[in-house]
């Protein structure tokens, strides 16, 4: 029922007629869309998988939403583009949220409040975080089963990211090269070669003065595992920045009979085998004002490694209006046979997942890590990846549309944001959306590829 005291605004120049705003329209919301998410964690179960990590400690006369329910509301809220828990207060009486986080509206039963999903945040041990992290590794693999029946090469890529801090959580610590205090998570990627699709297996908030070696042993030894018992057959390529180049890596993946190719960090003795390269291609851009890029190969054994290994250099000169020709060297360790070329245009390969890590820091805020325990921190990062994976399940049932390529933002502007109008009866509930929504045949799409029926 409207609310006759309710405000209204009145605009009565620059239109034809006099235009009254108000809001006063009971069951209406702005995230339709929402029942997407309700549809991909049904099919994934992360949200139900993550909840069972945890031991609920409160008082089960007293509860009212219950663990699952509660990272659900936290874990579509971000999705929807309300990654502060505080947004709860605003979003508690929201009928498609209500919706897809219960299943039903539950009567007048409104959403959880932001002191309970502030106690939720800080609930979960390190243990079980842990095993949360185990549950977004499963969940991985799986997805990547479904996308790919039967890869001929998985591909791995494992990268730090910068997560600036302004305050005094537990770990914040000031990193030299970032020249800032800061987290640096990793974040891991699985995908089937030649093939789209971005799969999150790892999301671990580290110190900020961690090396990127102490935090990626165990989950890259444990993804390694499921991904070899998940596809027995597949070849498996693990790409990896300069931040991992280091005898012990190579140590491991060769012991773990994986393919590799990892940059490495510049040192002197690296620079004396692209000094003749720099040279040459310097002198061609120079001459042509257009870039000019060389290939190298060269065997290379660092002090403490086992082993020499196959080291490709790329030296590269670039001509801009107006400033010196810039010449620089990149330095790859791999044991991938091939052509020098197409080796290092395959580790180039890692900058789509850079790509994905910007859409998990921009558009679903995953480095929004206030808390001031760094568990509560290391638990916002997974409920952002949770997030991630279901905008993963919606982007892949958008193949063959506009959409199937877009970024997390306009996925969320599309399939979620949707003007709705909610009708409850006995029988069922009834979301009446724009007829002029652009997106209305993807949206539809997406929502058959998750087990809807034509109606």
């Amino acid at each position: 029922m409207s609310d006759s005291t309710r405000q209204s605004v009145l605009f009565d120049e620059g239109f034809s007629r006099p235009i009254v705003a108000a809001f006063d329209a009971d069951g209406v919301t702005s995230d339709g869309g929402a029942v997407l998410l309700r549809a991909a964690d049904r099919r994934l179960g992360l949200t139900t998988a993550l909840a069972g990590c945890v031991a609920d400690a409160r008082d089960s006369e007293r509860v009212v939403h219950s663990l699952a329910a509660l990272i659900r509301q936290r874990v579509f809220s971000i999705a929807l583009g309300y990654p502060q828990a505080d947004a709860a207060r605003r979003l508690r009486d929201d009928p498609a949220i209500g919706l897809a986080v219960h299943g039903d509206r539950r009567g007048a039963v409104p959403l959880a409040s932001q002191p309970t999903l502030s106690r939720l945040e800080n609930a979960p041990t390190g243990r079980e975080l842990l095993a949360m992290g185990d549950e977004l590794l499963r969940s991985a693999v799986e997805r990547l089963a479904r996308a790919e029946r039967y890869p001929r090469r998985v591909v791995i890529d494992i990268d730090p990211t910068v997560d600036p801090a302004h305050g005094e959580q537990q770990g914040v610590l000031f990193n030299g090269f970032y020249d800032t205090h800061c987290y640096l998570p990793v974040l891991g990627f699985l995908s089937a070669e030649g093939r789209p699709g971005h799969h999150l297996f790892l999301a671990r908030l580290r110190p900020g003065n961690a090396t990127a070696w102490r935090a990626t042993r165990r989950p890259l030894r444990a993804v390694i595992r499921a991904v070899r018992a998940r596809f027995p057959k597949a070849r498996i390529l693990v790409r990896l920045d300069a931040a991992f180049g280091r005898g012990r890596l190579f140590d491991l993946l060769e012991d773990e009979g994986v393919e590799f190719v990892v940059g490495m960090t510049t040192n002197a003795r690296l620079e004396r085998f692209a000094a003749k390269a720099l040279v040459r291609t310097h002198a061609a851009t120079s001459l042509t004002g257009r870039e000019s890029r060389e290939y190298e190969e060269h065997r290379y054994k660092a002090r403490g490694w086992r082993r020499g290994r196959r080291l490709i250099v790329r030296a590269q000169a670039v001509a801009h209006p107006g400033r010196e020709v810039a010449a620089t060297a990149r330095f790859v360790v791999t044991n991938l046979r091939g052509s020098i070329a197409r080796v290092y245009e395959t580790y180039c390969g890692r900058g789509d997942a850079e790509n994905r890590i910007k859409e998990l820091k921009l558009d679903l805020e995953a480095d929004r890590t206030s808390c001031s325990r760094f568990c509560a921190n290391q638990f916002r990062l997974l409920l952002a990846a949770a997030a991630y994976a279901l905008m993963e399940v919606l982007r892949a049932g958008a193949a063959q549309t506009e959409l199937a390529v877009a970024q997390v933002g306009t996925l969320r502007m599309a399939l979620l944001r949707i003007g709705a109008r909610v009708t409850t009866s006995v029988r069922r509930v009834v979301m009446r959306m724009a007829a002029a929504h652009p997106w209305a045949a993807a949206w539809r799409r997406v929502a058959l590829s998750l087990g809807a029926a034509t109606g």
